[in-house]
Parts: C-alpha cells; sequence; structure tokens
C-alpha cells in the first residue's frame, strides 16, 4: 500500500492482494489517512490489485464508513478486473463511487500543489 496525500484527496495504492491476510493493514492506512488531515476524499486505487477476497471487499466497506464518520468520501478508481469481479459479484460495486481519472490537489501539509 502506498499513500499519496493531494490536497483534499488522499490516494492509497493497493497492489497485490486485499484478502483475509492484508484487510486490517489496510484498515490501518484508512485510519491513518483520516487521521493526517481531517475530513477529505480517500481514493484507493485497485489498477494494480490482483485479488480482492471476501475479506477485502468488506475492508474496503469499512473503510468507506470510517472515512464518512470522519466527514470524508471513499472512492475507488482503476480497479482491475479481479477487483471489479469480485465487485459485482459480492453486488457491492454500486455502493462505490469509482472514478478513473486522477485527481489534482494541494498536500495538506505543504499547501504544495500535486497530481496524482
Amino acid at each position: 500500500m502506498v499513500t499519496v496525500e493531494s490536497g483534499p484527496v488522499t490516494v492509497l495504492q493497493a497492489a497485490g492482494d486485499l484478502d483475509m491476510d492484508t484487510a486490517g493493514r489496510f484498515t490501518r492506512q484508512v485510519d491513518r489517512a483520516v487521521a493526517a488531515c481531517g475530513p477529505r476524499i480517500l481514493v484507493v486505487d485497485l489498477a494494480d490489485l490482483g485479488f480482492l477476497g471476501a475479506a477485502g471487499v468488506s475492508a474496503l466497506l469499512d473503510g468507506g464508513d470510517r472515512v464518512g464518520r470522519g466527514g470524508g468520501r471513499l472512492r475507488l478508481r482503476r480497479l482491475s478486473r479481479s477487483a471489479r469481479l469480485a465487485l459485482w459479484a459480492s453486488r457491492t460495486l454500486d455502493l462505490f463511487e469509482v472514478e478513473d481519472e486522477p485527481a489534482v490537489g494541494t498536500d495538506c501539509r505543504s499547501g504544495r500543489a500535486m497530481a496524482d
């Protein structure tokens, strides 16, 4: 998991698998992102995700709830084929905002303009 902060947007770039072995690490990353800059948009980039298991789907849903409780929103970006299939099969795809274009903003600590 790589985190990129960009203004009101934080991007978590997931690679590998999001399953029962890695769901806890994902949840901790979501909590850190929310705590770092307060309410914001958290984008989870899934382009390099190889496998999305049931625990990973639950972690994404829980992440959306955690971000929402902090006043922000969770979006998914560039879903890998396996991620899209897992979300579709679990009937949760429609519960997420999905975007395909990178967002541009300002780093929440430095005020410097950045692109994702």
